[in-house]
């Protein structure tokens, strides 16, 4: 039976527009990045709602599998990678994001056999013709984010950076939400990081550098949020975000808050 929301934790739900959002989940190795953004998919998927995962390093797949490794997952399509169901070329970032267009149908894009100058030719791709073409609800999670949107482009990723941009600034219009993941803000562009509406902050930096988390030069994201009694979240749409997220699914440790996350430019990020 579907429940109304996306339950994130037993105690926090994302409304269901939430599809449509922009979110950055922020995590060192091991916090629990990819598991959440699972969690969200899988939420997502539950309510028949489309989404795109576009992996890099070929570990989404288990989405596919139970958890006991048993019996199948989510019905998912799974192009490219070691498990996939087809193969992924990388010219072929037009022709999938016309797939995803037509047939609305949710998709795993594993690019992890393919090199990174071919990763970032799909990539380019896919966002622009998804970004023209898109005009009903769908939800893109960009694992490793900032392998896209990089905070200091090379000679060459400037178009991807910018088609990636477009995504995260201006997809609401075409019916496009955007998860971006990251294990690192400072590597992350600044300009598609201050586009985010949600903030979830696992463990991020270390303690050495929490001197520096905050900056008067950043980008600030004024939040707050406001739980009901059975914990569901009803969230502003100028973002909604908790200022300790449940590191694991099930877990009471979302607390209600109304704070600022300062990412300095240097990309220390921290709460005030």
């Amino acid at each position: 039976m579907k429940r109304d929301g996306l339950h994130i934790a037993a105690d926090f739900a994302l409304p269901l527009e939430a599809i449509t959002e922009t979110f950055s989940l922020l995590a060192k190795r091991g916090a629990g990045k990819t598991y959440t953004a699972m969690v969200m998919v899988e939420e997502m998927l539950a309510h028949a709602m489309p989404v795109v995962v576009v992996d890099p390093v070929g570990v989404w797949w288990g989405l596919r599998t139970s958890a006991d490794g048993k019996s199948a997952g989510l019905p998912i399509t799974i192009l490219g990678g070691d498990h996939g169901d087809l193969p992924l070329e990388p010219a072929a970032g037009g022709v999938i994001a016309d797939l995803v267009v037509e047939e609305h149908l949710p998709m795993i894009l594993d690019l992890s056999l393919l090199r990174k100058g071919e990763q970032d030719k799909f990539v380019t791709d896919f966002a622009e013709r998804l970004f023209h073409r898109s005009r009903d609800p769908l939800h893109l999670v960009h694992d490793v984010a900032d392998a896209w949107a990089p905070q200091r482009p090379m000679k060459g990723q400037e178009r991807m950076l910018g088609a990636v941009e477009d995504l995260v600034r201006r997809g609401r219009a075409h019916g496009l939400g955007v998860t971006l993941v990251t294990q690192r803000a400072a590597v992350l562009n600044k300009n598609v990081l201050t586009q985010t509406e949600v903030l979830i902050a696992l463990r991020t930096i270390p303690a050495a550098n929490a001197a520096g988390a905050t900056c008067s030069a950043s980008a600030r994201f004024s939040v707050s949020s406001t739980w009901s009694s059975t914990g569901a979240a009803s969230a502003r749409r100028s973002g909604c975000v908790p200022k300790r997220f449940a590191n694991e699914r099930g877990s009471n440790s979302v607390a209600t808050s109304s704070c600022a996350f300062d990412i300095a430019l240097d990309g220390t990020a921290g709460w005030r």
